[in-house]
């Protein structure tokens, strides 16, 4: 049976062989180029995660969240990159790793919140597609950063521009979105006439 998930190593080692360096075996006691490497790969996993507006394949709908029975907050876990809700008692926002209730000024919460969360997934979560995208935008910036060749830089661009296509297909595909759910026709698809 063939896998069709690239595992962090096999990412790295990519990254290494487009830039035309030597693959390496583990992801622990490599080289300088390949840390080097590995670096940019995760610098762009999290970048790309952040991105509010962008995926949805680490978001969680509906989600929870119950203020500390003693200090009135609400403590999110390590990686939750963003919150919002779709109420309008709260306007919330991430203040190191608490809720805060912006339209009411206050780290305290008496009830519960439900929220939508952005969460920073492991390589392992990732979608295949979105794990190959990153592989690329990561390798183009690596070449960018330590190799510096405009020819090559200019084909890494195309091949990652190729696997964001694939990428978005599968976000628009699974979430059902269609140029009607973009927020700058949002005032257009609501009006009445």
């Amino acid at each position: 049976m063939t896998n069709a998930r690239i595992t962090e190593l096999q990412a790295l080692n990519r990254i290494l062989a487009q830039a035309g360096e030597n693959p390496v075996n583990g992801l622990v006691d490599i080289p300088r180029n390949a840390t080097r490497a590995h670096e940019t790969l995760q610098e762009v996993i999290m970048e790309m995660q952040a991105d509010t507006q962008f995926w949805h394949m680490n978001t969680e709908l509906e989600k929870e969240l119950i203020p500390d029975a003693i200090t009135s907050k609400i403590q999110v876990a390590q990686n939750v990159v963003s919150i919002s809700t779709r109420f309008q008692e709260h306007e919330l926002a991430l203040r190191g790793d608490f809720v805060y209730d912006m339209r009411n000024s206050t780290y305290l919460f008496t009830n519960s919140i439900t929220v939508k969360m952005k969460i920073l997934l492991d390589w392992d979560e990732l979608p295949v597609q979105h794990r190959t995208y990153f592989q690329k935008v990561a390798a183009r910036k690596y070449q960018q950063r330590f190799i510096a060749n405009e020819k090559k830089h200019q084909f890494d661009l195309i091949e990652e521009q190729q696997a964001r296509n694939l990428a978005m297909a599968v976000e628009v595909t699974e979430t059902k979105k269609s140029m009607l759910h973009s927020p700058s026709l949002q005032p257009y698809v609501r009006r009445v006439y």
